[in-house]
């Protein structure tokens, strides 16, 4: 079982170092240039790319690391790798704390270590990247791991020590709202569901941590960085299967290879059977012998998978693959407590295990010698060609704006632009209103990238106003304008603070935002 661990870490590892970066996972080496280079440590006029951004992840995990290595990319991707290295070690104590059992730890490390990708999405490295990229809340994993431990292991849910606890709730809410899915709901169903019984959680606790839920969200409401809160709407009745087949393969790559990938059978019905099944166990756990701790541990587990997946159908994205990224932690960690605990009545469920990971050691195996030993090297070139030619500035869709930004350590500014009728400043995706504000759009000449490969909504532009020069540099086109119709272009709209929120930090934002909520309509 050691090997298989160390084999898997390994190859985690490599797939760590050797993953492309993309415009999304460089978002936190991007905070760190705005606060640390451009002198911004509030964010100030810092638009997030998502309602739920994950703000503490990226600056208490990676502000430090990208300061100190002059954020390097190596350091940003190993970064994410000794996150997933303190997700196991969290998840790791709660085991040996309740089954004092150190071949199930190694079993649990195994199983983390070889979590591998579908082959159904082999290409996307989000998915070969489990755990291993800031997309994945893997902050979030680990707070959920400690309060987990602080509850049910070390029974923090009394007055004084409840205190702890809540403030790490609160704190952690304010950047991600997950936290209240995989943690709160299910405690609080757990207190319903096993109404006056030996592991019903206390009251204090769960009312605690409802009212920290909603004193959170409040305080995020006025959240000076963030850019408004998703879409969170019923949506149950207009799902298809479709979005049940998206949301199944996302949960299958998780778990388990695509040998036992189910072809024929209707996702929306294994859905269902799942959740089923869960709650079944769920109750059936309740009937056992298992200790109080160990009881509790896994009945939480279980409500927390069953909760994320039912408030993911009926009300978010069924093709969040983040949203769920605590189900593999927890499932793992529930089925290794009630195998040891059983000893030989299901020891056939330990060679199961065994075989899963020894399947997902294979496939991570093959997966790693595949992989790509340049990462981003298209992005490289464009970066040292530009430079050699003495352009500093330009634009390109939100996919190559901030990668080739990071990259080229901030020296070949490049910002995210769409086109809808019109080029225009794309407000949203991890951007800073002032840059556009620092160069504005009619300073010629203009220099236009675009990826070949994905040139997106940007070919139609350069369709509609030819370029003065066009360079094909192998992956990515450049184009120039030396001069440009006033009408093809617009910078950023005068409005732009009422339309996002606002973003000015403490009370400032505060007072904003309540003019806004009181402010009267306008009359026609």
């Amino acid at each position: 079982m050691c090997i298989c661990c160390v084999i898997g870490l390994i190859c985690k590892c490599l797939v760590a170092v050797l993953q492309p970066l993309t415009s999304d996972t460089v978002v936190p080496g991007l905070m760190a240039m705005e606060i640390w280079n451009h002198g911004n440590p509030l964010l100030n006029d810092f638009v997030l790319p998502a309602p739920d951004p994950n703000i503490l992840e990226d600056i208490c995990f990676f502000f430090i690391p990208q300061v100190l290595s002059d954020f390097s990319p190596l350091v940003l991707k190993l970064t994410g790798y000794v996150q997933f290295l303190a997700i196991i070690l969290v998840f790791s104590l709660i085991l040996y704390s309740v089954l004092k059992n150190k071949t199930a730890v190694l079993l649990f490390i195994a199983l983390m270590a070889s979590c591998c990708p579908s082959t159904q999405i082999w290409h996307l490295y989000y998915y070969a990247s489990k755990y291993l990229l800031p997309v994945f809340h893997n902050s979030t994993v680990i707070f959920l791991g400690i309060l987990m431990y602080l509850t049910f292991v070390k029974k923090w849910d009394t007055f004084p020590r409840i205190i702890i606890p809540i403030c790490i709730l609160i704190i952690v809410t304010i950047s991600d709202s997950l936290l209240v899915i995989w943690f709160v709901v299910p405690l609080a169903v757990m207190y319903v569901l096993f109404w006056n019984t030996d592991y019903q959680p206390r009251l204090i606790f769960v009312a605690s941590a409802g009212i920290a839920s909603i004193l959170a969200h409040f305080i995020k409401y006025f959240n000076p960085m963030l850019f408004e809160y998703g879409d969170f709407t019923f949506k149950l009745f207009s799902r298809t299967e479709t979005d049940f087949s998206n949301f199944f393969t996302i949960l299958q790559s998780y778990l388990i290879p695509d040998l036992f990938y189910p072809g024929q059978i209707p996702r929306t019905i294994l859905i269902v059977v799942i959740m089923a099944v869960l709650v079944v166990l769920t109750f059936y756990i309740k009937r056992t012998a298992l200790p109080e701790t160990d009881k509790r541990l896994v009945i939480f587990s279980l409500l927390s998978i069953v909760c994320t997946m039912g408030i993911i159908i009926v009300f978010s994205e069924m093709d969040a693959w983040a949203y769920i990224s605590q189900i593999p932690v927890l499932a793992y960690l529930a089925a290794i407590i009630v195998i040891y605990h059983s000893h030989s009545r299901i020891a056939w469920a330990q060679y199961l295990l065994i075989f899963l990971v020894t399947v997902n050691l294979v496939m991570m195996a093959g997966l790693t010698v595949g992989l790509n030993t340049s990462p981003n090297e298209e992005q490289y070139k464009l970066i040292d060609t530009l430079s050699q030619n003495g352009v500093r500035f330009a634009y390109a869709n939100f996919w190559d704006a901030n990668v080739i930004t990071y990259l080229s350590h901030d020296t070949l500014t490049v910002r995210s632009v769409e086109y809808t009728g019109i080029l225009a400043p794309f407000i949203g995706g991890a951007m800073n209103i002032r840059w556009f504000e620092r160069h504005t759009m009619d300073e010629m000449p203009l220099t236009l990238i675009i990826k070949n490969s994905d040139p997106g909504d940007l070919l139609s532009f350069i369709s509609k106003n030819p370029p003065d020069r066009f360079n094909d540099l192998d992956f990515y086109s450049v184009v120039q304008y030396d001069s440009l119709n006033q009408t093809a272009f617009t910078d950023v709209p005068k409005n732009w603070r009422e339309r996002l929120g606002s973003t000015n930090i403490g009370m400032s934002r505060i007072l904003e935002k309540i003019t806004l909520l009181t402010r009267r309509p306008e009359s026609s």
